[in-house]
This record gives C-alpha cells, structure tokens and sequence, in this order.
C-alpha cells in the first residue's frame, strides 16, 4: 500500500526524513503555529513541564536533533497491523486514533549507531486549511484545502 502525500502518516515519515536531511525550516513548517514538543532533554519538557512551545526553541531542538541523527541507522515502526512499504524497504505499521480533522499517530524509532536505542514519538497531527487555496466539492460548492500539520510531538525514550 502506498502512503499519499495527503495522509498523516505521510505527514510522521516525512518529518524522519527532514531529521535525516537536516532541513530545519522544512521541519518547522510541519507544524502548526502553536505546536507543543514535550523532549525528554529540557526542563522546558520535565514531568509538568511546558514543552516547547516558540519556534527559536523548537527550532533550536530541531537542530540539536538533526545533528544528534547525523550516520545513525533508523528504523520505524508506526504501529498496528496493516504493513506499508516506503521507498527505504523498511516496514511500517500505523497505529492511530483518527477523527475527521485530527489523528493521533505513535511511531516506535530505533536508532543505531554501536549501541541502540529506542523511543516513543506521539504526534497530534490536526487537518489545517491551506490560505487561498479552494477545490471544489461533489455539490458543485467550494470547500478550503486542508493538509495535516503535527500539533504535538511527545517524544520519549524507552531504554
């Protein structure tokens, strides 16, 4: 099964893929203008703690992000049972909680390097209207264009 470009899940692949091609400002348009990143890293994300939540913090973890991924291998798993292939071979399995205009996606990510280990990444992803753009429905009326931007991100290491 092929992952379109509109899916969420598309939305979860596409963001490994930016880590690993250290494209900081494609990553930051992944998210919505008022994103939340709990990290297990700052104090800005200890237990009740705020995350990160303005775009010079998140883009600073971002960038700590894409250097710390710099030569590890990945492998990801979006869980539940259906298996897709992407361009990499690597099997996914999609886990989610989905509704109209929100989705709840968990991919478990390990990463390799001599040692692994491997983390939880939760993204809230939420349909967002694209400005100035119109398709037209099946009743001949407009409807706005939506794609799916990521809400929140909980990130959490499990060994």
């Amino acid at each position: 099964m092929k992952i379109k470009t509109d899916d969420e899940e598309f939305l979860v692949l596409e963001y490994f893929r930016l880590i690993k091609e250290n494209n900081i400002d494609g990553l930051l348009n992944l998210f919505t203008n008022d994103a939340v990143i709990y990290e297990p890293f700052s104090r800005l994300s200890a237990e009740g703690g705020e995350g990160l939540r303005d775009r010079t913090a998140m883009k600073a973890f971002l960038q700590v992000s894409a250097m710390a991924n710099d030569g590890l291998q990945l492998s990801i798993i979006l869980q539940e049972s259906r298996q897709v292939k992407q361009e990499h071979s690597i099997g996914y399995n999609i886990d989610r909680l989905k509704a109209e205009n929100s989705s709840t996606i968990t991919a478990l990510v390990r990463f390799k390097r001599e040692k692994s280990a491997i983390a939880r990444f939760v993204f809230e992803a939420v349909k967002c209207p694209v400005s100035n753009i119109l398709t037209q429905n099946e009743e001949g009326g407009k409807n706005t264009l939506k794609t799916w931007k990521i809400k929140s991100l909980n990130i959490e290491f499990l060994n």
